[in-house]
């Protein structure tokens, strides 16, 4: 969303930031783009909160494309990327990787609490009912 000072804030500030990953001057590398976010904040284009967003959006951008580089290298493809972890950030992750193509996304909520479950019953620590 734009202010009407023309600034980026929310989303729309993430989403620039993985849309710059993928740009030429991203498949250089995070260096040739991360003080973006400071030359984005002294312009005015970007105020403080929308900068954290953008340089999350352009973090998560570069390891996607990395890790895109990697399976294209190993001549892979990713037919389905499944997140575990903590909700939101799992949001931003997927919203990129659609960015970049990857169709097929499943979050799996609570792994870490169904991972203990199992643990417990595995160890007999439970009773079963």
């Amino acid at each position: 969303m734009q202010t009407t000072d023309g600034a980026i804030v929310g989303t729309s500030a993430f989403e620039r930031g993985v849309r710059v990953a993928q740009t030429a001057a991203g498949r250089a590398g995070v260096l040739s783009t991360i003080f973006s976010t400071r030359t984005l904040g002294l312009t005015g284009a970007l105020d403080g909160a929308s900068q954290r967003e953008y340089l999350s959006g352009l973090l998560i951008g570069h390891e996607i494309s990395a890790l895109q580089d990697l399976l294209q290298q190993r001549q892979q493809q990713t037919s389905l990327v499944i997140l575990v972890g903590e909700p939101a950030l799992c949001e931003r992750y997927a919203s990129a990787l659609r960015a970049y193509g990857v169709a097929r996304i499943q979050i799996m909520a609570q792994a870490t609490e169904r991972g203990l479950w199992q643990l417990a019953l595995g160890a007999g620590l439970l009773k079963t009912v």
